[in-house]
C-alpha cells in the first residue's frame, strides 16, 4: 500500500514481523475487529500508530506520522475513517486476518456499529443482572 503527498512516499510494509510487531504495540487479540471499532471511532491515534508501524523506519516519531496524515488528508480529502478501510483493505488482501473476506462484506462489516462487541458476553452479563435483580426482589418480598 502506498500512500503519497506532495512531500513524501510512504509504502506500508505489509510483512507478518510487522504486522506481529503492530498487534503487540496496539495489545489486540483480533487485529481486522480491533481496527474496525478503531475506525468507528475515529481514533487518530491508532491509525498513526499503524503507519509508523508498517512504514518501517519511514518515519522518525509519531509526529512526522501526524504531519504527514494531515497533508495526505487534505490532497486526497480522505477521512480518517476512509483511511482505515484501505489499510483494512489492503491487509485483508495479503491474508493477515482469520479470513480473507470480500471487498463488499468488509465494506458492510466497517458501516456496523457492533461490530467486535461480543453479542453472547453481553447476553450473559445482561442475564446475570436480571437474575440478580429478580432474586433481590424475591429475597426483599420474603423478608416483608
Amino acid at each position: 500500500m502506498i500512500l503519497e503527498t506532495e512531500k513524501k512516499t510512504v509504502t506500508l510494509q505489509l510483512k507478518n514481523r510487522l504486522v506481529a510487531l503492530l498487534e503487540e504495540r496496539l495489545q489486540c487479540k483480533d487485529l481486522r475487529t480491533f481496527l474496525f471499532q478503531e475506525a468507528n471511532n475515529a481514533k487518530l491515534r491508532t491509525l498513526a500508530m499503524c503507519l509508523l508501524t508498517l512504514t518501517e523506519k519511514e518515519f522518525k516519531n509519531i509526529n512526522e506520522v501526524y504531519d504527514f496524515l494531515d497533508d495526505y488528508q487534505q490532497e486526497h480529502e480522505k477521512t480518517v475513517f476512509e483511511l482505515y478501510q484501505d489499510l483494512i483493505l489492503a491487509m485483508n488482501d495479503r491474508y493477515f486476518f482469520k479470513e480473507k473476506l470480500p471487498e463488499e462484506e468488509l465494506k458492510k462489516m466497517a458501516q456496523d456499529p457492533m461490530v467486535g462487541f461480543d453479542m453472547g458476553e453481553i447476553m450473559a452479563s445482561a442475564a446475570k443482572t436480571v437474575a440478580t435483580d429478580v432474586a433481590g426482589q424475591a429475597l426483599a418480598a420474603s423478608v416483608r
